[in-house]
This record gives C-alpha cells, structure tokens and sequence, in this order.
C-alpha cells in the first residue's frame, strides 16, 4: 500500500495463522500512554525515532532497533523530539510461544525477552525478512516456517530467561476484577461494582490491580473497549457505530481516546484498513 502524507495504522491479519498480526505505524507523532498487551509485541524502527519506557527502564529506539514487549509488561512510547517515526510490529500469541518454548526446553515454559535489540544487524534482518514475507506470503507453508525458525532463533539467542511455567500468582482479587472488565467492558463500571465482585474496597481494589497490572483499572477498560474497536472497524461498521456498541458516550470521546492509544483517528484507521 502506498501511503501518503499524514499517519497510517495498518493491521493485517496473516490467514491461516490464529491471532498472529501485522501492524505497520506510519508517520506516527504520538505520546502512548502507560498500557499492557495481553500477547507479546516483536517490532522495528523504520524510520525516525521512538523512546520507550518499560520495567523501569528508558530505551531511546531509532531506525534499525528492534523492540520486544513481553505480554503484561507495563509500558509507555514516546515519539524522539516532536518528530513522527514509523515502525512494524508482530503481535505474537502466547500460545505460538508456548509451543516453541516446549518444543526447545522439553516442557511448558515461560519465556521473557529482551526489551531492546540494538546495533544487531543479523537480528534486525531475519525480523524484516519475517515481517516482509508475512505482509505477502506465497503460500501459509512459507509463512508458517519462516514464523517458527524465527521464533526459535529469538527464544534461543534473546530470550533472558527460560523457566517452567507456574500458576498465575497474581491476587486474586485483581483477577476477578480483570475478569469482570473483560466480559463487561462496554458497560457503565464502578469501584463499587469491582468491589462488590471481589469483595474488597474500592480504594484497596484501585491500588492492588495498578500495582500489579501497572495501569488503573479504568485505563484497563478503556483499553479493551479501543481493542474491541478496532475489530468493528475492520468488519466495515460506521464509526458511529462503532463508538456506541463499545461504550463510548459520544463519537468525540471515542475519537480522543482512539487516537490516544492508537497513534491515529478512527477516520484514518478506517482509510488505510477498509
């Protein structure tokens, strides 16, 4: 696709292959507020250049780095000196992971990258070769294999730890209230409805699920009602549409916290993925 002038957010997703998707930002100028992703984030630099800020560590990232967002991990991006930077990402389930990591240690286990790949030539051309051949692949064959030898080449040499997956320890309390946002997000939600489900307090419930999630349990919501979205969008449905069936109270409030979490608007989205 040829893309012209102001920002583009592209998303493909790549058939045949459950969850895995193409992202390509273009010309993006935009503050990303602190947020987490529920699969993991493999990316590029193309152009420009973005900061990051993860596990309390700041990466300053340029064309040529590459960028690994572990699923949970609590981050925030910024664009480098008021100038747009442009970028690829692929957005990896857990269960692709999982398969690759029980397949090279043996068992089930979890897997934790490296946040930041600089000044890696070798790395950085085996993801834009991976990322290229997914954007238009000959055959689900040659997506699929060049996916899993990239994948096993980034568990084995960028993973920085490998260890036997355990019971998800998060408070419990914290994952009921995840589970109630999840199957309710579009709906009118309260500390007292969260405290109701969990049994806690709301000013106690408040400070456990950003303690542990890293963002607010308001900021959570919003960010599966943007999520929700965006799914909408790309099955062809009116931005008015959109903005009320995901509990939005008005298209401009929509609008805000689209281009908010996204980088671009609703009207721009659609544009370059319609």
């Amino acid at each position: 696709m040829n893309v012209i002038g102001k920002e583009a957010l592209i998303i493909k997703q790549i058939p045949g292959i459950s969850s895995l998707r193409l992202v390509t930002g273009v010309d993006i100028l935009n503050d990303f507020p602190k947020h987490v992703h529920n699969d993991c984030i493999a990316g590029i630099i193309t152009a420009g250049k973005r900061n990051m800020t993860i596990t309390g560590s700041y990466h300053s990232l340029s064309a040529g780095d590459i960028f690994i967002i572990n699923s949970g991990e609590p981050h925030s991006l910024q664009s480098s000196e008021g100038e747009p930077h442009s970028y690829r990402v692929l957005i990896i389930p857990d269960y692709i992971l999982k398969e690759v990591a029980a397949d090279i240690y043996g068992s089930s286990f979890n897997i934790v990258f490296t946040n930041c790949i600089k000044n890696d030539q070798d790395s950085f051309l085996r993801l834009n070769e991976l990322l290229n051949i997914l954007d238009d692949p000959d055959s689900l064959f040659e997506s699929e294999s060049v996916l899993f030898s990239f994948l096993e080449f980034l568990v084995r040499y960028h993973s920085v730890r490998g260890f036997p997956a355990e019971e998800n320890k998060r408070n419990n309390s914290v994952k009921l209230a995840a589970e109630y946002i999840n199957e309710n997000f579009r709906d009118h939600i309260t500390l007292d409805d969260l405290s109701g489900v969990t049994g806690v307090s709301p000013f106690h419930l408040n400070r456990t699920f950003t303690e542990e999630t890293g963002i607010s349990p308001h900021a959570y919501q919003i960010q599966r009602r943007i999520e929700f979205s965006k799914r909408l969008l790309l099955e062809g449905f009116s931005i008015s549409y959109v903005s009320a069936e995901s509990g939005f109270t008005d298209q401009s409030h929509y609008t805000r916290f689209f281009k908010k979490i996204t980088g671009t608007t609703p009207g721009r989205f659609v544009m370059y993925n319609i």
